[in-house]
């Protein structure tokens, strides 16, 4: 059960007004923002929020939201509860933080729909689903993550619901039937350190209201905030300033910062007020140590900008309770992106890739609709910091950039890189030369996956990506959106079919090699190699494996269809042991490797080396970052699953311990740091001996995904396998 490090008292205080901003409760003031054509009303009484709300929306489908806001100004990381009850059947309602109080703020929400659901395609909605919302550039498009399965009052969702603010780190909570808090997803929006927190509602009807009364309500404020500021707006390239990372702490804690600068980037004259410091200038990344921390302390470091035309800081921070969050505050040059409004056309290189970044491109100059369909947005998750997301849905909108095409070029073919959180939503119309219409000719469908391959038509495969023939000379690309709330980061234009998004470095343009840093060691392990069908027909591309002792890291790259069903096709790095044996790693999966979305990287404990073999799996894959536990209890059966979401970290800590016939699942919660037994599987036809290891398959062929193990551990026989048993050097 969660338990708040500060609550704050509420106080009863009875308003009456509507626009003008007067206390209502804990929560100071109450206002309506953007102007909804039926003003709103709040009061409180009885522990209770009582907010009568109307307004067209909260940045569905608009870059302007319209609602009632109850809130105060908070600093630093803190806890948002409430429980919306809606007494009229219209509107979404909960917990919101925004930047400012204008109606096109950088904002979260975790809202709650009432029985008459909004529109916006979110087919298995039911009255009570809630819908994480988040707007990351001010005057950009908001993404409202739809469609949760199944929607509505469930087991996980009986209740209270809770918006976490650690750093730029934002965790959205639901309750279960055992009054515990259930972590849903987490995102990533930079934002400075005092915000404006509390209470939204909307009508979802701009001449509407909506009535919802808020019960259990809380501000718990967490123990520590670390924020960045970048002292300058834009990319200057070669440019040199001084970057300032504060840490405050509201309580003692034993607090850990690591800082990463843009990639290329070089960093220098390094200080800190107080704790210990040290950095690694050819990697851009400083690790900050304050233990037994209760007070204000900085780092301050020196940067020097390379020639590229943005970048994204990726520090993250621990308090050592919470989860490992972002760092607050600034995160992306330039602050406040824009289209080009006048792009020169790309010249398309004839011998490698050639990279479109979206804010390359321009609007539709013509555009029906007086409006963009697609908006900036900022997500430090990428090497650029800079995406684009569908905004109006229509395909009579579209942004669009010139491209030159060479004499002789050949077949031209289309890649990128999308959030890959739906296979359906996040997805485009996209045509070379010819305007994109809405059919199955132009559409452009992730498949569910982080990275463009196929599916331009319905019945492709993903070894068959759209051949286009453009005439040599200038053509236009353009992009046009499919549905709301999808983003996109680059286009990726080449003739080379055979073209792996993952394996591309998006700055340079230059192909990575996906097996670089892996060295020739087998560490704990006897040995390593493929396992795949007869004929590697669904395995595609060799994999790779090694141990390097100077970090302590196992690299896997592999291939492979995936590991499911009656057959697996996947790397393997294992060692063959008798009797009891558990196993358990801390697993890093490159998120855009392998096909973006149901790659696996993982522990595993199977009987034999064929790919029918009984065995049990726990993993990690790639969309979601959530824990999976699998197994095959026969030889070549049918194989089963269940996960968990355990976010907070992009490595998650897992293992699973195999007694006679009977698997043991685990995972660390990145809360407590406390090992979970969450899961126990039965009658897992095991026959000694067994090999156990680690696995890596890319869930499609051809593919590779790219996995990193830490701190591997195996006991075989209640005895931890030693050093002396595995150094081979």
């Amino acid at each position: 059960m969660w338990k708040p490090v500060f609550t704050l008292g509420i106080a009863v205080l009875f308003s009456v007004a509507a626009a003008a901003q007067e206390p209502v409760g804990e929560y100071t003031n109450h206002i309506d923002i953007g102007e909804p054509n039926i003003p709103g009303t709040a009061s409180f009484a009885d522990g209770k929020y009582t907010i009568e709300g109307g307004g067209a929306t909260i940045g569905r489908q608009s870059f302007v939201d319209q609602f009632h806001f109850v809130y105060k100004e908070l600093s630093g990381s803190f806890s948002i509860v409430t429980d919306p009850v809606f007494i009229e059947l219209n509107g979404e309602g909960g917990p919101m933080i925004r930047q400012d109080l204008d109606p096109d703020s950088a904002h979260v929400s975790w809202l709650r729909t009432g029985p008459t659901l909004p529109s916006g395609g979110n087919t298995n909605a039911a009255d009570g689903s809630v819908f994480p919302h988040f707007r990351s550039l001010k005057g950009g498009g908001t993404i409202v993550d739809g469609d949760p399965e199944p929607g509505g009052f469930t087991d996980n969702n009986v209740g209270p619901i809770r918006l976490d603010r650690i750093g730029n780190s934002f965790y959205f909570y639901t309750m279960n039937t055992a009054g515990g808090w259930v972590l849903v997803q987490d995102e990533i929006v930079p934002m400075a350190e005092k915000v404006f927190a509390g209470i939204a509602l909307t009508a979802n009807n701009a001449d509407g209201l909506a009535l919802v009364e808020f019960e259990s309500n809380e501000i718990n404020l967490l123990p520590l905030w670390v924020g960045r500021s970048i002292p300058v707006d834009g990319w200057q390239s070669g440019a040199t300033f001084t970057v300032t990372v504060t840490a405050k702490a509201r309580s003692s804690v034993n607090a850990s910062v690591t800082e990463k600068a843009p990639r290329l980037a070089t960093i220098s004259n390094v200080k800190v007020s107080t704790g210990t410091v040290s950095s690694n200038p050819s990697k851009g990344t400083i690790n900050w140590s304050l233990p037994n921390f209760s007070s204000e302390a900085t780092l301050t470091y020196d940067i020097t900008l390379p020639n590229r035309k943005s970048g994204s800081w990726q520090g993250v921070f621990n308090d050592g309770v919470n989860p490992q969050s972002w760092i607050g505050g600034d995160a992306v040059l330039p602050k406040k992106p824009v289209f080009k409004t006048d792009p020169a056309p790309v010249q398309i290189s004839s011998n490698k890739p050639t990279i479109i970044q979206i804010e390359d491109m321009m609007h539709r100059p013509d555009n029906p609709n007086n409006r963009p369909g697609l908006a900036l947005m900022l997500n430090p998750e990428v090497e650029s910091g800079i995406v684009a997301v569908n905004v109006t849905g229509s395909v009579g909108d579209w942004i669009q950039i010139p491209v030159v095409i060479p004499a002789g070029y050949g077949e031209t073919y289309m890649f990128g890189r999308v959030r890959g959180e739906d296979g359906n939503s996040d997805s485009f119309f996209i045509d070379l030369g010819y305007e994109p219409i809405s059919d199955n000719l132009t559409i452009w469908d992730s498949g569910g996956g982080k990275s463009f391959h196929y599916d331009w038509v319905l019945n492709r495969i993903p070894e068959d990506p759209r051949p286009f023939s453009p005439d040599a000379g200038e053509q236009l690309l353009y992009i046009s959106p499919r549905e709301d709330s999808a983003s996109i980061d680059w286009i990726a234009i080449t003739n080379d079919p055979s073209f792996r998004t993952a394996a591309l470095d998006e700055l340079t343009g230059e192909i990575i090699d996906p097996f670089a840093g892996i060295v020739d060691n087998l560490g704990i392990f006897d040995a390593r190699g493929d396992v795949a069908e007869a004929g590697n027909a669904n395995l595609g591309a060799a994999g790779k494996s090694g141990y390097d002792p100077s970090t302590g890291v196992y690299k896997l790259v592999g291939s492979g269809n995936d590991i499911w069903n009656a057959a697996d096709n996947f790397h393997f790095m294992y060692k063959e042991v008798s009797g009891d044996v558990s196993i358990e790693a801390t697993v890093y999966l490159d998120p855009f490797s392998g096909d973006g979305t149901w790659s696996k990287a993982g522990v595993m404990v199977r009987n034999d080396l064929t790919p029918g073999s009984t065995n049990a799996l726990g993993l990690i894959r790639t969309q979601g970052r959530d824990f999976g536990r699998q197994w095959r209890p026969v030889a070549d059966g049918s194989s089963s699953s269940v996960s968990t979401l355990v976010s907070g970290s992009l490595a998650s800590r897992i293992g699973l311990q195999r007694v006679g016939n009977k698997v043991t699942y685990y995972y660390y919660d990145n809360f407590t740091g406390q090992r979970v037994d969450d899961y126990v599987q039965d009658g897992i036809e095991f026959t000694d001996p067994v090999y156990v290891g680690l696995a890596v398959t890319a869930h499609q062929v051809n593919q590779l995904a790219i996995g990193e193990f830490s701190d591997v551990k195996i006991t075989v026989n209640g005895a931890p396998v030693g050093v002396g048993d595995w150094q081979l050097y």
